[in-house]
C-alpha cells in the first residue's frame, strides 16, 4: 500500500489528537486506533517525538514505553507499579522532599535516582572550577522553585546573601564542606571576664523563666534555655534566626572526658523533614562540630532511620511546647 504525503500528515494529526485525548498510552493502542502496521506507526511516532509534539517515557510497561502530550505529566504515575523496589523507594523520597542532594543519599538510592528519569530530574551546580554538586528535583517541581530551594540550601550552609545565590550559585572550592565530624574537646580553664559575664547574665534570665513558666505561657526559646540549664550545658553563643521559630546555639556539653562543643539548631515547627535536618548537619559539618537538633515538631520513623544512617554524630532531641 502506498501512502501519499497528504495521508501521512493526516495520520500524524490523528495520532497527535489520540495521544492528547488519551495519553499516556502504549504504542500498540495508538497503532490499533490509527489502523496501520506497527512499523509505520512507530515511524510516525518517532517524527512527532522529534518535533517535540509528543513525548516518550524512559520507564516501560513490559517492553513498551508510553507516549504522552504536554500537560499529562501527572498521569505518568501509572508507571509506579512497574518500578523495582529500590526505584519505588527513590520515587517516594524525591516526591516527598521535592529536592534532594545527590551526595547525601544512600548509595542504592543514588543509583536508583538515575534509573527513574521520568520522575527525578538532575540539576548540577558548579562550585569553583572543578567541583560540581548534583541535586535531584521531583519532575513536577518547577525549575524556578527548584533553583530557589537550592539557593536557600547554600544560603543556609554558607551564610551567603540569598539574592546573590539566585543570580548565580557559586562559591570557592576552598569552601568545600567537611564530611567528617570530630568533637572538639574544650579544656576547662578559668573563664575570661567576657565569658563569665555572658554566663552570669543568663542565670537570672533562666531563674526568672522557671519562676513564671508554671502560670504563664513561654516562648520556645525559654524551653530550650531551661533544658540547657537542667543539663548543665553552657551557652557560648546564640543567634535568633526567626523569633520563636528558628535559633542557633553554640554550647559546651559536659562529658567524662571534658566539655564538648556542639552546634545546636532549634526548629519550632509542627513537622520536621529530612531537609531541615540536612541543613543543620551541613552547617555543623562545615565548622567541624557535632550537631544537636532540637525541635518541638514531629517526624517520621523513616526520617529518623535516614538520619541515623546518613548523619554521623547528629543527636535528635524533641522538646515539646
Amino acid at each position: 500500500m502506498i501512502i501519499q504525503k497528504q495521508d501521512m500528515v493526516q495520520l500524524k494529526q490523528k495520532i497527535l489528537e489520540y495521544v492528547r485525548q488519551n495519553g499516556p498510552v502504549l504504542p500498540v493502542d495508538i497503532t490499533k486506533h490509527v489502523g496501520v502496521n506497527l512499523i509505520f506507526s512507530s515511524a510516525l511516532l518517532s517524527e512527532l517525538v522529534s518535533d517535540k509534539k509528543i513525548f516518550l517515557t524512559y520507564g516501560k510497561i513490559g517492553s513498551s514505553p508510553l507516549y504522552y502530550a504536554q500537560g499529562q505529566e501527572q498521569k505518568l504515575s501509572r508507571l509506579y507499579d512497574y518500578l523495582g523496589g529500590v526505584e519505588k523507594e527513590a520515587y517516594n523520597l524525591v516526591k516527598e522532599e521535592g529536592i534532594l542532594k545527590d551526595d547525601e543519599l544512600p548509595p542504592k538510592i543514588r543509583v536508583a535516582m538515575r534509573d527513574i528519569k521520568d520522575f527525578a530530574h538532575p540539576i548540577d551546580v558548579k562550585l569553583g572550577e572543578d567541583n560540581i554538586e548534583r541535586f535531584w528535583k521531583w519532575y513536577l517541581v518547577s525549575t524556578t522553585a527548584a533553583q530557589d530551594r537550592i539557593a536557600s540550601y547554600y544560603d543556609k550552609v554558607n551564610q551567603i546573601n540569598r539574592e546573590e545565590q539566585k543570580s548565580e550559585i557559586k562559591k570557592n572550592s576552598s569552601d568545600e564542606l567537611e564530611t567528617e565530624i570530630k568533637p572538639e574537646l574544650v579544656k576547662v580553664e578559668p573563664k575570661t571576664p567576657e565569658t563569665q559575664k555572658r554566663l552570669t547574665e543568663k542565670k537570672p534570665e533562666i531563674k526568672e523563666i522557671k519562676e513564671r513558666r508554671v502560670n504563664k505561657p513561654v516562648d520556645y526559646r525559654e524551653n530550650v534555655l531551661v533544658y540547657f540549664d537542667e543539663n548543665e550545658i553552657e551557652i557560648l553563643d546564640e543567634n535568633i534566626v526567626r523569633k520563636n521559630s528558628e535559633m542557633d546555639f553554640y554550647i559546651l556539653v559536659p562529658s567524662a572526658v571534658g566539655k564538648i562543643k556542639f552546634f545546636v539548631k532549634v526548629r519550632n515547627k509542627k513537622k520536621i523533614s529530612k531537609g531541615d535536618i540536612s541543613l543543620a548537619y551541613q552547617t555543623s559539618s562545615k565548622e567541624n562540630l557535632p550537631c544537636l537538633f532540637i525541635t518541638s515538631g514531629e517526624t517520621t520513623n523513616k526520617t529518623l532511620e535516614f538520619v541515623q544512617k546518613s548523619f554521623e554524630g547528629l543527636i535528635f532531641k524533641q522538646i515539646k511546647n
